[in-house]
């Protein structure tokens, strides 16, 4: 599939970005490259062509970053939509989401073609935090 240049341009935006991201929280988590490296468990080198923009991370990586930094809820989102746009593909916590609940998909998709208003989006979050964790009648 041929890409325009155009769309390689934001991509090697996106990446670049998404690259600084993960070095400054790194540094400014006191992680050397290497010891970093080795906790998300990837080639120092691998890290650093991430960080510097040239490659994107695996959803793997990415996870193994994400999980091992503390980063708050907007640079999270932000990181998020970087990895979106690089992938292609939701963040690999949201598809892990999407598979653990059957029917996910469909509910999804019902939502083609259809814009969601910032108010709507917040009250598919009230409803999503109002369910609690409980078996349903039958299933353990």
């Amino acid at each position: 599939m041929k890409i325009s240049p155009a769309e390689k341009r934001t991509l090697k935006k996106s990446k670049e970005k998404l690259g600084k991201k993960i070095r400054r929280l790194r540094e400014s988590q006191g992680y050397a490259l290497r010891s970093f490296a080795l906790i998300v468990d990837v080639p120092y080198t691998n890290l650093k062509y991430i960080e510097d923009g040239v490659n994107a991370p695996t959803a793997r990586v990415y996870k193994n970053i994400i999980d091992n930094l503390d980063i708050d809820n907007d640079t999270r989102n932000k990181m998020d939509n970087l990895y979106t746009i690089i992938r292609e593909t939701p963040p690999p916590d949201v598809c892990d989401i999407i598979i653990e609940h059957d029917g996910m998909n469909d509910v999804l998709r019902s939502l083609k073609n259809k814009s969601l208003s910032a108010q709507q989006l917040g009250m598919i979050k009230e409803l999503f935090d109002s369910f609690e964790t409980e078996t349903i009648e039958g299933e353990n």
